[in-house]
């Protein structure tokens, strides 16, 4: 009796791992990621990754300052994918099983803290980011911003000269060298007057 008994709890507590074995496999499949912090107007990128069933599908929801400008997915055939769009909510559905990859670029048009959604089958996913305003790069802060480079300001991206940056340096004071050094051999010669000819 008590041998049956523990059988039968060996087979409930493997029953029960095996279930939340499957069900925490189910949502870790499903996956947002995203930047903590972004600028007001500039792009930022947005992915999501899940475990495509036929018939099933994933769901964003943005704030309503938000714009989705541009997507596209990997590891998956566009014509086993259909998207729709509803004001703030986006959605992707799927014909055939896999895996996919949906890589989102996001315009954000306020400021503040927004929540963006992910819906799936098994699992609801909010993550938080802060917009703030985009601060305006300058030429002498001492650090080397996104438009600036070692030819637009060295004096901020000196130090972040990398080994393309040097070799592309040398490059360009090598040709600046070289032109100087072949316009000195080049004799401008001058028109000779009437009066020296006839010397």
């Amino acid at each position: 009796m008590v041998r049956n008994l523990i059988k039968n709890l060996k087979k409930e507590i493997s029953y029960s791992i095996l279930i939340a074995l499957l069900f925490s496999s189910l949502t870790c499949a499903q996956e947002l990621q995203m930047p903590r912090e972004a600028h007001l107007g500039e792009v930022f990128y947005l992915q999501i990754s899940a475990a495509a069933e036929p018939g099933g599908q994933v769901e964003i929801e943005l704030p309503t300052s938000f714009e989705l400008t541009d997507w596209n997915a990997a590891n998956y055939t566009y014509t086993n994918l259909i998207y729709t769009s509803n004001a703030t909510r986006h959605s992707w559905y799927f014909k055939k099983e896999g895996f996919v990859t949906i890589s989102c670029k996001i315009l954000p048009n306020a400021m503040g803290e927004f929540n963006i959604t992910l819906y799936t089958k098994s699992a609801n996913i909010s993550k938080a980011i802060n917009i703030s305003e985009q601060v305006k790069s300058y030429c002498g802060n001492l650090i080397c911003e996104k438009d600036e480079n070692m030819f637009t300001c060295p004096n901020d991206c000196m130090r972040e000269c990398d080994l393309p940056c040097q070799i592309s340096i040398l490059f360009f004071i090598f040709i600046i060298l070289a032109l100087g050094f072949g316009l000195r051999k080049i004799r401008i010669r001058r028109p000779i007057s009437l009066r020296e000819s006839s010397e």
